[in-house]
């Protein structure tokens, strides 16, 4: 099992921006560019400067992603 798959398993509720990150595979700045566009879901403020993510969001996000072959 992938480090993706198992930040994708063993959560419930949000991720938080490494988890994210290691889950879709792109880089911070990619990542907020995509936010920027619309092309990637907005984090919610969770409160003291926290951000996180729907892991639903972010696994229906990597979902309708095209597949490049078997993870490295």
């Amino acid at each position: 099992m992938n480090a993706m798959t198992n930040i994708l398993q063993t959560r419930d509720g949000y991720l938080r921006l490494p988890e994210v990150l290691t889950a879709v595979r792109i880089g911070k700045s990619t990542l907020y560019r995509r936010i920027d566009k619309g092309e990637f879901p907005r984090g919610y403020d969770l409160g003291g400067g926290a951000v996180g993510w729907l892991r639903s969001e972010v696994e229906k996000w990597i979902e309708t992603r095209p597949r490049r072959g078997p993870p490295r």
